[in-house]
């Protein structure tokens, strides 16, 4: 299920599950005939819970884990629902239930945080994150490092959320919410000359991939900010053409407007 990966400088923050894109899969693929029943059902539950239809990818994803409860993807993607619903407790009786089968499955780790920070229980949530960020075998631990600077920058902890970004960039520095977060680090801190940097650099990473139309929104209006107007309007007419919502249309083109373009 697509969610904006952006963090505004006003720190309207979001979930971060994969956020820097997986190197490969975390645990061992599917491993059923795509013509068992539980399989179409996961399948089906998934194309559902892309397509942001929440009760039917509910209804789907369980039926798969009623006929093959030791189908650990099935489980991880039922917990995305509950999350997305905001149904916390099923969603952790859904992570729970993953981990058990498989303890080292590093998403539903960092899932687990996801969960206890949007329940605003951040020392537990920092638990989780910490846990995932920095076991040896997870293969995306710069998720995780993502989701500990949305935690320090809830406090204004700015040291510790740029210590965090350093670790996470020095995994993959092609991260595009790290460098989104330190730009906004950077702006709490007055340094806007960095902060632009970070800004770019984001622009860089994402100018030659459909990014979805949020982020690139919301980074048209930080170069509109920064009076980049070149670079804002790229990103608008790059974003006008990737969202069916209305309303985001009709902000993207009222942008437009304002820019001249």
């Amino acid at each position: 299920m697509k969610r904006s990966l952006w963090i505004s400088p006003g720190l309207a923050v979001l979930m971060v599950f994969s956020a820097c894109g997986k190197k490969e899969a975390s645990t061992d693929p599917y491993g059923l005939n795509k013509s068992e029943p539980a399989e179409i059902a996961m399948r089906e539950g998934i194309i559902y819970l892309n397509n942001n239809k929440l009760d039917l990818a509910e209804q789907k994803l369980v039926e798969a884990v009623t006929l093959a409860p030791s189908m650990q993807h099935a489980w991880n993607a039922l917990s995305l629902v509950y999350i997305y619903k905001r149904d916390f407790p099923k969603a952790i009786e859904s992570l729970n239930k993953l981990l058990a089968l498989n303890p080292y499955y590093y998403d539903a780790v960092n899932n687990l945080g996801i969960v206890h920070m949007e329940m605003g229980e951040l020392s537990k949530a920092k638990e989780y994150f910490l846990t995932a960020a920095n076991a040896k075998d997870n293969l995306n631990p710069e998720s995780s490092y993502t989701n500990l600077v949305i935690i320090e920058l809830r406090q204004d902890r700015l040291e510790s959320a740029l210590r965090y970004i350093d670790k996470g960039l020095s995994l993959n520095n092609r991260c595009e919410p790290l460098h989104n977060l330190r730009g906004v680090a950077m702006e709490r801190s007055g340094r806007y000359v960095e902060a632009l940097e970070s800004f770019n650099k984001v622009y860089d990473l994402i100018k030659d991939r459909n990014a979805d139309s949020i982020s690139l929104f919301e980074l048209a209006k930080v170069f509109k900010k920064y009076g980049d107007r070149e670079k804002a309007l790229n990103l608008l007419e790059k974003a006008i053409g990737l969202t069916s919502d209305s309303a985001l249309k009709e902000e993207i083109m009222n942008l437009i407007k304002e820019l001249g373009g």
